[in-house]
């Protein structure tokens, strides 16, 4: 994510909730956000490109 890590832009915000989810924009499905997610067992939802 470009304007920050997950770690430090969400985690405060939690609150001690132990589920999370992100909404990815268009822009933010990259592997490397998508492999962090997974890393960090985040839920997340996004867009597909259209066919």
């Amino acid at each position: 994510m470009t304007s920050g890590s997950i770690d430090s832009s969400f985690y405060p915000l939690s609150k001690g909730t132990r589920k999370l989810t992100v909404v990815f924009d268009k822009g933010d499905n990259s592997q490397a956000n998508l492999k962090k997610a997974s890393e960090l067992k985040l839920r997340i939802l996004g867009s597909l490109v259209p066919l």
